[in-house]
């Protein structure tokens, strides 16, 4: 048994154990029994390859939507002989967590343009704002996990009535158990909804709510270490998407503020011996090939940029060496000399400046 499902088998323990003591037990036992119902049902896969697991944490309410133009009380009768008061009519039941019970409200211009013609809840919405008043909105029931939020939501409908249905003032479409939360795709239904999605693009309204909503939020660590390991291995950028990305960014020069950025986030940086035996490495033929050709196209630097570049240097704090250090780097250096590679590295970095100065000067006279 996973443990989902201890849990859930806990909460509804502790949940029939508060029955025989209840002023109402033979609501909250149709309660227990409809919600356990409720939690096989959503756990099992449905016909669009999606199944749900309920959450169980206490964070969920069921409300009532009701009509200030029709003043109660309303009287309403549950098995076993349970009533429930309301002040005014009810006209919406359901279940949420949250702002969950003002989105009716608040969103109503944004789905009535999505929709051809207003449903029966949003035209009574609309009529009590025309009629100068608002939305009674009342929490009935707080404090519940989910599955027993949807139990107390379908009797809750059930017993006021559906107005389609012609058994009650209800502009309710169904008898609840429906939501989004908890949702477990298959491979399948994750398949299709990626192909349903492919060339879609967010609109300039969506992409500054998203912005909205998003900003300051930060990945928990099990959320990071997924990403990581969905990543890796896989390469970032395709050959293709590299050399655009650099046809884009050549020759566009940097603003000072993002210079000293870079420089900060880059200082006191250690090289690790593996980065260091990376760039000792000896380059590809293709590499010096094509830095080769960079260096023939690459134009000097003009006076200006040089005159920059003196004044920056001269501006710069010099260090002083002192003598201990000094006589350190001697020693260094005569210890390195006796090394025959180091001496052939030494002679092939002075062949290679040589070449580059021999090609700055014949690209100069060209």
């Amino acid at each position: 048994m996973s443990t989902y499902h201890k849990q859930l088998r806990n909460e509804f323990r502790q949940l029939t154990k508060s029955i025989p003591t209840s002023q109402f037990p033979l609501f909250e036992a149709e309660v227990a029994k409809l919600a356990w119902n409720i939690t096989e049902e959503a756990a099992a896969v449905g016909n669009k390859g999606k199944g749900r697991r309920l959450s169980l944490s206490k964070i969920f309410y069921v409300y009532v939507l009701m009509d200030p133009r029709k003043p109660g009380p309303w009287v309403i009768t549950f098995p076993g002989g349970m009533t429930f008061e309301l002040p005014f009519l009810p006209f919406y039941v359901g279940k949420g967590h949250g702002n969950r019970i003002h989105a009716h409200v608040r969103y109503l211009d944004k789905a009535l343009t999505r929709s051809k013609k207003p449903t029966r809840k949003q035209h009574t919405i609309l009529n009590i704002k025309n009629a100068g008043l608002q939305v009674v909105e009342q929490k009935v029931s707080v404090n519940l996990v989910e599955a027993v939020a949807l139990a107390k939501e379908e009797m809750l409908i059930r017993a006021v009535g559906r107005a389609d249905k012609k058994e009650g003032p209800l502009a309710n479409l169904s008898d609840g158990r429906e939501g989004p939360t908890g949702t477990i795709w298959t491979a399948a239904a994750r398949k299709l909804a990626s192909i349903q999605s492919l060339g879609r693009k967010h609109t300039r309204a969506t992409k500054q709510h998203l912005k909205k909503i998003n900003t300051g939020k930060s990945h928990t660590t099990s959320t990071k270490q997924k990403i990581s390991e969905s990543k890796t291995g896989v390469p970032v950028h395709t050959e293709e998407g590299k050399k655009a990305i650099g046809d884009r960014s050549r020759g566009i020069p940097r603003s000072v503020e993002t210079r000293t950025k870079i420089g900060k986030g880059n200082r006191g940086k250690k090289v690790s011996e593996e980065s260091k035996a990376k760039m000792r490495k000896p380059k590809s033929a293709q590499a010096c090939k094509n830095m080769s050709d960079a260096a023939k196209t690459r134009k000097p630097p003009s006076a200006e940029t040089r005159a920059k570049f003196r004044a920056y240097q001269s501006s710069r704090p010099r260090r002083r060496w002192t003598q201990e250090e000094k006589d350190a780097m001697s020693a260094k250096k005569r210890e390195q000399a006796k090394d025959p590679a180091y001496r052939a590295r030494i002679q092939e970095a002075a062949l290679k400046r040589e070449a580059r100065k021999r090609a700055n000067n014949a690209y100069t006279r060209g």
